[in-house]
């Protein structure tokens, strides 16, 4: 039984007749007029399993990504657990959806597992440009798939002379309590022992005295023995 059903070979496009963009995951675009692409976030990494059996025809997929910032660099990593076809374009306005033709290439693989490239933050003008966009086209692979990218702007040494900042910066700090702790420490130990000091003066000061006995010879007479104070007459 026909029932005038199609079947879409992209992922991301629906309807009977392919003619929507399933908005509501993120898919942008107008097949009607060209294609949909899903628009990806920088710095984040995305995988996508087209393993139901839902995805059984699709053989196709796009994605979109802007850069955040002029500055940075604009690199790309993909890789799937089939073989695809790949195709890079950029616009200095978002076309999504539109017919070729304002798009320029710049990658162009087949028959790939990984792909990994940056773009120039100046080669591709990105302070001028401020709505250049990237389109990335991932084709002629078999179901099922899983497929991972992602677009980042990381500065490698600006990366590094950051971490170093912040490692030394921490153990600055950790050295700054630690010499307070000890300080504190010294304290209360020199506390304690003058306290101790004192206590051991105030016994000694406390103790009863005693009386002695001494044994004194005078002269050739004979020895006497005196107890307390001694009284010599003359």
């Amino acid at each position: 039984m026909q029932t005038g059903k199609c079947f879409c070979t992209t992922k991301g496009i629906k309807g009977d007749q392919c003619q929507l963009c399933d908005s509501e995951n993120r898919y942008l675009g107008n097949p009607l007029r060209g294609t949909c692409y899903y628009s990806l976030l920088i710095d984040y990494q995305f995988t996508f399993s087209l393993l139901q059996e839902d995805d059984r025809h699709h053989t196709a997929i796009n994605f979109i990504a802007n850069p955040e910032q002029s500055n940075k660099n604009l690199d790309i990593s993909i890789n799937a657990s089939n073989n695809f076809n790949l195709n890079i374009t950029w616009s200095i306005g978002s076309t999504a959806g539109t017919i070729s033709g304002e798009e320029i290439p710049v990658v162009s693989k087949t028959n790939i597992k990984e792909y990994r490239d940056s773009f120039s933050c100046e080669k591709f003008n990105f302070r001028s440009n401020p709505n250049i966009t990237f389109y990335v086209y991932v084709s002629n692979f078999s179901w099922p798939i899983k497929i991972q990218i992602a677009f980042s702007q990381h500065n490698t040494i600006m990366d590094l002379v950051q971490f170093f900042v912040t490692f030394f910066s921490c153990f600055l700090s950790l050295l700054l309590v630690a010499a307070v702790v000890w300080k504190i420490k010294q304290t209360c130990w020199a506390s304690r022992r003058r306290e101790q000091l004192l206590r051991e003066r105030q016994q000694m000061a406390s103790r009863p005295f005693a009386s002695v006995d001494v044994a004194l010879e005078i002269g050739a007479e004979q020895t006497d023995f005196l107890r307390g104070p001694l009284e010599i007459d003359s």
